[in-house]
C-alpha cells in the first residue's frame, strides 16, 4: 500500500482554497447573488406537505410530476429545509449555494491530499477547476444545488475509504455508508460509486493481493448494496424513470462530455478570442506530453497514475451516455484536471533538467505560463457568458417561467406566484409561449425588447 497522507491538518490548503474561493466568489459568484428564482426552482424550492415528504419515499422526486422522472427523496427534504431556513429570500438562498461549493472545494482538496497530490499539484488543480465554465453551472440556478451536497458526499466517502484502506476502523464504514446514502439517494448520477472506489483502491494499491482484496471488499460491498437498494426503489416506485439505453445519441454525448472535461472554457466557443485562449490551451497541452515523453519524464508510477484516473474519467462520464446535462462533467473534470496538474508539476519539477538545458528550461516555463493563462482566463470569460443563459430575462428561461405560470398544474407558493406573474407582464409574457415561438417572435417581429437571447443555447458545454 502507498503511504497515504492521512494525517496533515491541511491548514495551508485549506486557507489557499479559502482565498481563491473568496477570488471566485467576487469575480464571478456574486453577479449571481441577487437573482430571483427561476426555472425549475420556481416549484421545487418550497415548504413541502407532511404527505409531499411521505409519498416522496414511494414515488417519483417531484410531487408536480412535470420533471425527469426519477427517484430522489433526499432532494426534495434538501429543498424542504432550505426553504424552511430562508423562505423567499432569495438571496440567502444564493449565498448558501455558494457556501455548499466552497465545501465541495474544501472536500477535493483533501481527498487529492490523502491520495498525496503535492502543495504544487493542488495549487494548479484549484484555480483551473474554480474558473472552469463547469463549476459556475452550480450555482446558475438553486434547483441544482442538491447536486453540491451529492458531489461533497460522493468525495467524503471518497476520504472516509482512503481511511479504511489504511486502518481498518469499523467506524469508517458507518461514515461510509451514511455519505453514500446521502448522495445515491440524492442523485442517481452516482451510481458508479463502489466502482469507483475500486479504481482509487488499485491507486493507492502497490500489490493485488488477497490483503488488498481483504481491505477493499467491506467498502464496495456496501455501496454496491445502496447502489442495488435505490435501482429497485428506483424502478418499483418509479417505474417511468428513464433506463440505460445505449444509442448513437448517448454515445455522442459521452464522448463530446469527455472531451469537454479537459477544456475549462467549455466544449464550444462564440468569440474569436475565446477560440484563440481554447486553441493555446489544447496546443500547450499537446506539446507539454511531447515534452514529457522526449525526456522521458514518464516513469512507472506516473504511468500508472495516468491510466486509472483516465479509467475514472470514463466511468465518472458515463452517466451522460443516458442523459446529455451540461452540469453532469463536473466530477470528470476534477480527474481530467488532476492528470493535467500532475503533468505540470512534474515540468516544473527542476530536478530532471541540467545545466545544459537552459532552452528546455525556457520552454517549460513558457508552456506553463500560456496553459495557467489560456485556461483561467478562457475559463473566466466562458463562465461569465454562460451566466448570462441563467438571467430570469432570457429567452429560454422566460419561456420556462410561462410555462410553469400559465401551463403546468404546479405547486408554487401564493406570492411567489403573483411576483412571477407580474415579472412576466412587464416582459409582455401573459401566456405560456414555448421556447421556439419566443424566439421567432423576438427575431423576426421586433417583441419583447427587454428579452435577452445568450450566445449559447440551448445551454451546452
Amino acid at each position: 500500500m502507498l503511504n497515504l497522507n492521512l494525517k496533515n491538518n491541511y491548514k495551508l490548503e485549506i486557507c489557499y482554497g479559502f482565498f481563491l474561493f473568496l477570488l471566485w466568489w467576487y469575480l464571478i459568484g456574486i453577479k449571481d447573488l441577487f437573482e430571483p428564482f427561476i426555472g425549475d426552482d420556481i416549484h421545487l424550492i418550497r415548504i413541502y406537505s407532511n404527505q409531499e415528504l411521505i409519498n416522496v419515499w414511494f414515488g417519483n422526486w417531484d410531487p408536480d410530476n412535470i420533471e425527469t422522472y426519477s427517484y430522489r427523496p433526499i432532494a426534495i427534504l434538501f429543498y424542504h429545509l432550505l426553504s424552511l431556513a430562508f423562505g423567499e429570500q432569495t438571496i440567502l438562498h444564493n449565498l448558501f449555494s455558494n457556501i455548499m461549493q466552497f465545501f465541495l472545494i474544501i472536500t477535493i482538496i483533501i481527498f487529492l491530499k490523502k491520495l498525496n497530490f503535492s502543495n504544487t499539484q493542488i495549487y494548479i488543480l484549484i484555480p483551473l477547476l474554480l474558473f472552469s465554465k463547469i463549476f459556475v453551472t452550480l450555482s446558475a440556478w438553486q434547483a441544482i444545488s442538491p447536486l453540491s451536497l451529492c458531489y461533497i458526499n460522493f468525495f467524503l466517502v471518497a476520504i472516509y475509504f482512503l481511511k479504511w484502506m489504511d486502518q481498518q476502523k469499523t467506524k469508517y464504514l458507518f461514515f461510509i455508508l451514511f455519505f453514500s446514502f446521502i448522495a445515491l439517494f440524492n442523485r442517481e448520477e452516482v451510481y458508479h460509486l463502489p466502482f469507483f472506489l475500486i479504481l482509487v483502491g488499485l491507486y493507492i494499491c502497490d500489490n493485488f493481493d488477497y490483503a488488498f482484496l481483504k481491505k477493499i471488499l467491506p467498502p464496495v460491498i456496501i455501496t454496491f448494496s445502496l447502489v442495488l437498494i435505490h435501482f429497485f426503489f428506483r424502478t418499483t416506485f418509479v417505474p417511468a424513470a428513464s433506463k440505460l439505453k445505449i444509442t448513437f445519441v448517448g454515445i455522442k454525448g459521452y464522448l463530446m462530455s469527455g472531451v469537454a472535461t479537459g477544456l475549462p472554457g467549455g466544449l464550444f466557443t462564440t468569440t474569436t478570442e475565446e477560440r484563440i485562449l481554447q486553441i493555446l490551451w489544447l496546443l500547450s497541452i499537446a506539446i507539454m506530453l511531447i515534452v514529457l515523453f522526449r525526456n522521458k519524464l514518464f516513469d512507472k508510477l506516473l504511468v500508472k497514475k495516468s491510466i486509472i484516473f483516465l479509467l475514472i474519467i470514463g466511468l465518472l462520464t458515463s452517466p451522460m451516455i443516458i442523459i446529455h446535462r451540461d452540469f453532469g462533467i463536473f466530477l470528470p473534470s476534477v480527474f481530467t484536471l488532476a492528470i493535467i496538474s500532475i503533468f505540470i508539476s512534474r515540468l516544473l519539477d527542476l530536478k530532471y533538467y541540467n545545466q545544459q538545458k537552459k532552452s528546455l528550461r525556457l520552454i517549460v516555463n513558457f508552456l506553463v505560463i500560456t496553459i495557467l493563462m489560456s485556461g483561467l482566463v478562457g475559463g473566466y470569460k466562458r463562465s461569465n457568458e454562460h451566466l448570462i443563459t441563467y438571467k430570469y430575462n432570457t429567452i429560454y428561461f422566460t419561456s420556462e417561467d410561462s410555462r410553469l405560470i400559465y401551463d403546468k398544474p404546479t405547486t408554487i407558493p401564493k406570492a411567489r406566484r403573483e411576483l412571477i406573474t407580474n415579472r412576466l407582464k412587464k416582459l409582455g409574457i401573459n401566456e405560456y409561449i414555448h421556447f421556439d415561438e419566443l424566439l421567432k417572435k423576438k427575431i423576426e417581429g421586433n417583441l419583447y425588447p427587454d428579452l435577452i437571447i445568450p450566445n449559447h443555447f440551448p445551454l451546452k458545454y
